[in-house]
C-alpha cells in the first residue's frame, strides 16, 4: 500500500519511500487491528491519573 501525503504547494511525499516511516506505518496498522489506539483525551487522563 502507498502512502503519500500532499504538502499546501501540492507537491506529494512519498511517505513509505523511507524505511523508518514505512515501518512506524507498519506499527501502526497492527496497532489498530488490534484495538490499541486511544484518543488525546484517553491520553491526557491516563497521564493526569499516572502521576
Amino acid at each position: 500500500m502507498k502512502f503519500s501525503m500532499r504538502t499546501l504547494d501540492e507537491t506529494v511525499i512519498e511517505l513509505d519511500s523511507d524505511s523508518d516511516i514505512r515501518q512506524m506505518i507498519e506499527i501502526s496498522e497492527n496497532d489498530i487491528e488490534e484495538g490499541l489506539i486511544f484518543s488525546s483525551t484517553d491520553l491526557i487522563e491516563h497521564i493526569k491519573n499516572s502521576g
